[in-house]
């Protein structure tokens, strides 16, 4: 199967979504990830959308394989149209994530024009139990929130790195905090789908 086709049913389902939602991509599969991450961002720069990528380390590495994968991003940034914005690393301990959310929007959008579309998370420690915690605790919040922010969000989680003695709680976690999901993997094992169907009490 042809994971760049127009027919890729997972594809298809993320370019088919609505603006403003709230999507966690779950990977075991870093190059199909990309796929999706580029689709998600040429759909939003087509459109006429901001496009935002929240990472925590020097872009020039993520810069060069989106213009591999056929997003040379200087013309949109060029145009305030496209941005990556550094997140600092947050703090260990209690902190209040619907705050830090808020100004982590209001900060690197600043000067731009929505509608935006991100892609990122705010937590980078997957592998711990807590940063996994923390992360969890984010996810909670900014959806529970979620309407407020004004913005579209693709979240993404390598499986592999998932904290493992908690990892079957971690994922629900995430279904039960995100309106769609994305599976990336072999495209003859990827799905995508609203989270709504899994009926989770």
């Amino acid at each position: 199967m042809n994971s760049t086709a127009s027919s890729y049913q997972p594809l298809g389902f993320l370019s088919r979504l609505g603006r403003n939602r709230h999507v966690v991509m779950l990977y075991d599969d870093e190059k199909q990830a990309d796929l999706f991450i580029v689709r998600y961002f040429a759909d939003g720069l087509a459109k006429g959308e901001s496009c935002v990528f929240l990472t925590e380390v020097e872009p020039t590495p993520i810069r060069q394989k989106l213009a591999v994968l056929g997003i040379d991003v200087g013309e949109f940034e060029a145009g305030n149209h496209f941005r990556f914005f550094q997140t600092p690393r947050t703090a260990a301990g209690k902190v209040d994530a619907l705050d830090v959310q808020r100004a982590l929007v209001a900060e690197s959008t600043k000067g731009m024009r929505g509608p935006f579309r991100f892609v990122g998370r705010t937590i980078s420690d997957t592998e711990s139990i807590e940063g996994m915690s923390q992360g969890m605790e984010f996810e909670k919040v900014g959806n529970d929130h979620f309407e407020e922010f004004g913005i579209g969000l693709l979240c993404f989680y390598d499986v592999r790195r998932i904290e493992q003695s908690r990892r079957g709680r971690w994922i629900r976690g995430l279904l039960e905090n995100h309106q769609s999901v994305i599976y990336a993997s072999d495209p003859r094992r990827s799905v995508a789908f609203e989270t709504s169907l899994l009926e989770m009490r």
